[in-house]
């Protein structure tokens, strides 16, 4: 009795070849996804002599039975185990879940020798990769993923021959055959991925799911018992709502780091990049700390581009902004959970997941207006103005979800809140520029309420530049007034400095907030990137009929768009776009002049050639199509026609000429063998053919439970005179020509 398929062991030795190529790249993809190029690199050396090791054996095991096999395998089990323990500890459940299942792939790779393993180590291979591609961050994904898909295409491939080879007894190999690529798999390949290329940059990309998330501290310790007794003491006071802010304690820093301290004095962390997140805002040393350093400040997932609120400021110095209410109420959370009661709407609330890269301050930076969160923690700060805070600076691979919700009014987001004591917000510096109310009362004229402060708005965005330059050249001027009607120059604390201070001359209530624009979207990982210079200042006027609206005065940046780009392609273009106008904004240089050697504006110079290339071809079609429809319909007609008549007369055509071939011979040989071979192809054209490697004697079976007993003889005598020393006769040909035809109905 023969093995069972599943059962059968491996013979084709580039079988594991192609397995080790496979289960390294999903062990690269997995290395790269939550650490730098170099930790990938790093992975790819240690699983990929891991399981080298472990397929050596196995492939030998197979052959031969190792008698220290079996103690491998149960040795890297253990050290899966202890492996796993380890990253439980360190970094949680999910990443000691991977870290176990690379070492038991490994263990089980120590044996692996039959066609049920090599099922089992592709599928866990294909797990790996589904934990890489939620966690990954880096374009070099696509890589990884490429070369996973052709080592599992050549794998199966592989394993696809090397069966048919086995069930056919066909167990040799040539030396040449072992290393050497099929050629069949090479087309195979290519016309697989580029299918997927075309169907991943050109069809309509529907909205991310987002599953996956999960709450992680990165190593941090959010815990805080006094903040957590505060917690309890003011809820047992029940107070009403609206009333916590009112007798909350007042801010403190004594017991915290507030993120200006160098690292070393309070924390192991070093301070934030961008100031904007401290409790005051100096418009002229906003961003000193940031200089011309930009890495990636978090990462985050959401359905559509989004301004992150840290800060909100209220009272203006001339130089300095800083929130005239610093009480605060303490909120504790319930596993890990806080919803903050806020006026009801009709609008959904926006889901965001951020993962903090670099260390931020200790505020949780979210979209407004916060209705909850999701933090690794048990309390946290409110503020007077909605905003949360931890006991303590959020530290890097911090992970927490955010839940805003807002509507959009004048094509700007707002959301509706009642404005009981609009002075603060109302308040002009004590060395206030006059000439600042002139201004707006020239740029508003007649207009009141959100048309005019669309109009300031507006305003400076036409006549303004907004230039990194600021942060050096205006040391020691006035800020506001240089900026307005001498230099004409500056970063966005300024642009929304002047708004509010503007507004407020026009009666209207508005406050400057700081936090990062989150507006560029990586379309290779699914994630929004947020940079050290997406660190911004933006502006929040109060309309009775809408709440607070947000204005963008600077004319850099983009109010967030919800319609996001439909295609991936359009994502990838505008996405280096991005990352191309960042760079030369860093570098100093005028967008009219970007460096041709730049790879960031070759890539961006490739994807304007392509779409341009792809919109010449739509329009060729499109005149083609104008130009010759009525000969390409009569072509297209005849095709199908054609087609049709060869389906219904290929049958009839080819069983003639058969008949006809077999009329003509006289050998007897020569008629028996192809009396039987005229009745496979026969068969075959009818739905029963014979399969490759199948015997003379297996088809036998097969024809006889369709055609009865009396093809035996005609299959007997091709047998034989095809592999015996039989020489028939003339009767014995006829006889083989009639069972032909009668079975064949002739």
């Amino acid at each position: 009795m023969s093995q069972l398929a599943h059962d059968r062991p491996l013979g084709d030795p580039r079988i594991y070849y192609s397995l080790w190529l496979l289960i390294t790249s999903a062990a690269w993809a997995q290395g790269g996804a939550t650490d730098t190029l170099f930790g990938g690199l790093v992975s790819v050396l240690f699983w990929g002599g891991c399981y080298a090791l472990a397929l050596w054996v196995g492939r030998h095991h197979t052959q031969r039975p190792l008698p220290f096999a079996k103690p491998l395998s149960d040795g890297m089990a253990v050290v899966g185990m202890v492996a796993f323990a380890m990253v439980l500890v360190q970094q949680g459940l999910l990443p000691g879940l991977i870290t176990l299942v690379l070492w038991l792939q490994a263990a089980k790779a120590v044996t692996l020798g039959r066609k049920r393993d090599l099922h089992f180590a592709i599928g866990i291979s294909f797990v790996v990769l589904l934990f890489a591609a939620a966690e990954s961050r880096s374009g070099w994904f696509l890589v990884q993923t490429l070369l996973y898909v052709l080592a599992g295409i050549y794998t199966l491939v592989l394993a696809f021959a090397d069966e048919c080879r086995a069930e056919a007894a066909q167990v040799t190999h040539s030396t040449a055959q072992r290393g050497t690529l099929p050629v069949s798999v090479v087309p195979l390949s290519l016309g697989f991925i580029a299918i997927a290329a075309a169907i991943y940059l050109l069809m309509p990309r529907p909205p991310a799911m987002h599953w996956g998330a999960y709450l992680h501290n990165g190593g941090h310790d959010y815990l805080d018992e006094q903040w957590e007794q505060q917690a309890r003491q003011q809820r047992d006071l029940e107070l009403p709502e609206g009333e916590g802010e009112a007798d909350g304690r007042r801010r403190s820093t004594d017991s915290r780091r507030t993120g200006n301290e160098p690292a070393g004095e309070g924390g192991d962390e070093p301070a934030p990049a961008y100031n904007g997140l401290d409790e005051q805002l100096d418009i002229e040393q906003a961003r000193a700390s940031t200089g011309l350093v930009n890495t990636i400040v978090l990462y985050m997932q959401a359905p559509h581009p989004l301004y992150l609120r840290g800060r909100v400021f209220d009272t203006f110095d001339g130089l300095r902004w800083s929130a005239s209410d610093q009480r605060e109420r303490m909120r504790q959370l319930q596993r890990g959970q806080l919803r903050l009661a806020k006026q009801e709407a009709a609008q959904p609330e926006i889901e965001q997941q951020i993962e903090v890269v670099a260390p931020l301050s200790d505020g949780l930076v979210g979209a407004a207006e916060l209705v909850g969160v999701e933090f690794p923690g048990n309390v946290l700060a409110e503020d007077a103005y909605g905003n949360l805070r931890a006991p303590r600076q959020i530290g890097a691979h911090t992970r927490y979800t955010a839940y805003s919700r807002f509507q959009q009014v004048a094509g700007r987001p707002a959301y509706p809140a009642a404005l009981t004591q609009p002075k603060p917000y109302l308040q002009l510096p004590a060395d206030y520029d006059p000439r600042v109310g002139e201004l707006a009362a020239e740029v508003v004229g007649e207009q009141r309420g959100i048309a005019a402060a669309i109009a300031l708005e507006q305003h400076l965005r036409s006549h303004y530049q907004y230039t990194f330059q600021t942060i050096i050249n205006s040391q020691g001027k006035t800020p506001l007034g240089h900026f307005l009607f001498e230099s004409h120059r500056g970063h966005c604390e300024y642009f929304a400095s002047a708004m509010a201070v503007m507004l407020r001359t026009r009666g209207i209530p508005s406050r400057l907030v700081t936090g990062f624009s989150a507006t560029r979207y990586n379309p290779l990982t699914g994630y929004y990137e947020v940079w050290t210079l997406d660190g911004h200042a933006w502006v929040e006027a109060w309309f009775p009929e809408a709440g607070w609206v947000l204005f963008e005065p600077t004319a850099a940046y983009q109010l967030p768009d919800p319609d996001v780009p439909v295609t991936t392609a359009e994502a990838i273009e505008q996405y280096v776009n991005d990352l191309v106008a960042m760079n030369q904004a860093v570098e100093g240089e005028a967008a009219e002049k970007p460096r041709s050697l730049d790879p960031l504006t070759l890539l961006a110079s490739a994807m304007a050639a392509i779409k341009q290339g792809v919109m010449v071809l739509l329009m060729m079609g499109y005149w083609v199509v104008t130009e010759f429809g009525l000969w390409i319909a009569v072509a297209v007609a005849l095709a199908v026609a054609a087609l049709f008549a060869y389906r219904a007369l290929r049958n009839p055509i080819a069983d003639r000429l058969a008949l006809w071939r077999l009329r003509r011979i006289g050998d007897p040989v020569r008629l028996v063998l192809a009396s039987y071979l005229e009745l496979e192809h026969w068969y075959g054209r009818r739905g029963l053919p014979r399969p490759v490697g199948e015997t003379v004697e297996e088809h036998l079976e097969r024809l006889r439970g369709r055609l009865g007993e009396s093809v035996v003889p005609l299959v007997e005598r091709f047998v034989q005179v095809r592999y015996g020393a039989l020489v028939p006769d003339q009767e014995a040909a006829k006889a083989s020509y009639q069972v032909f035809l009668r079975l064949v109905g002739r």
